[in-house]
């Protein structure tokens, strides 16, 4: 499954909180692969990589309520991110 940052990231903290009581030390990997894609736990169209990159977090534990959130707002700095864009 891919994910996006915003829901790999809040998924790893619950699970660390679940089975640790507390948060992570280490919310994500160091070294990641982004592409453009379609977040399995949310659906939104952004950047995603593989749920490995945040330690196979469950993804269950985010609410519906949380998904929705995310699903509305536009990927901070990374909206409109294009190729053409960077060539000069």
């Amino acid at each position: 499954m891919t994910v996006c940052r915003e829901c790999g990231l809040a998924a790893n903290a619950l699970t660390c909180l679940l089975k640790y009581g507390q948060y992570p030390l280490k919310p994500a990997f160091s070294v990641s692969t982004w592409h453009r894609g379609t977040c399995g736990s949310c659906g939104r169209a952004t950047t995603v990589t593989e749920a490995r990159d945040f330690f196979y977090p469950d993804f269950s534990l985010l609410s519906k309520a949380f998904r929705e959130r995310v699903k509305e707002e536009p990927a901070p700095g990374r909206g409109n991110y294009s190729h053409e864009e960077e060539q000069i």
